[in-house]
């Protein structure tokens, strides 16, 4: 397609996913990627003639392929915090819908869950995590222990020797020290 009708330049701009009808499919945090206008399309817009899901995908997935642009090169920019133009999808990923509220795992869990379970992404995915998993780890042990030393803390001059001799550990340490 040319770069009249709304195609990406060459610095990436996914500006044509913006200039297309919005309000069709806004719930669901994606838009109609066509980018014909709405009388050039060869469906009409009547309840009985709408596409399946797996059509609607497989024309976005064409339009990628069509303007040479993969599908993480898309997420990328959408999710890039400078792109203010999407930040309405990046949003939108973000917040569970009301049914996904209700049934506890949304489709950014599920996406993240494939990405895991997937032997080609699972390796990628562990390199990844690994300096996130050990600051996260480091955090959460810090805190605990800050929570700790609250509980134990004594000035030197109640230190006696009758004081170390009946000391008995409390229970959180006794099961701190058996992990």
């Amino acid at each position: 397609m040319s770069q009249g009708l709304g195609w990406p330049r060459d610095d990436g701009d996914l500006s044509m996913l913006i200039d297309t009808d919005i309000n069709r499919s806004i719930d669901s945090g994606f838009v109609d990627l066509t980018a014909e206008a709405p009388a050039e399309t060869s469906r009409s817009s009547t309840r009985g003639s709408r596409m399946s899901t797996h059509e609607c995908i497989s024309s976005a997935l064409k339009i990628l392929r069509d303007g040479r642009i993969s599908i993480l090169d898309l997420l990328v920019k959408i999710m890039d915090p400078s792109q203010m133009l999407y930040s309405t999808y990046r949003n939108r990923m973000y917040v569970p819908s009301a049914t996904e509220k209700q049934l506890g795992n949304g489709r950014l869990e599920k996406v993240l869950d494939f990405l895991w379970e997937d032997p080609r992404s699972h390796a990628r995915v562990l390199e990844w995590m690994h300096p996130h998993a050990l600051s996260y780890v480091c955090d959460a042990v810090y805190g605990e222990m800050d929570q700790v030393k609250q509980c134990l803390h004594v000035t030197l001059n109640t230190i006696t020797p009758e004081l170390l001799h009946e000391f008995k550990c409390p229970p959180y340490i006794e099961t701190s020290n058996s992990m």
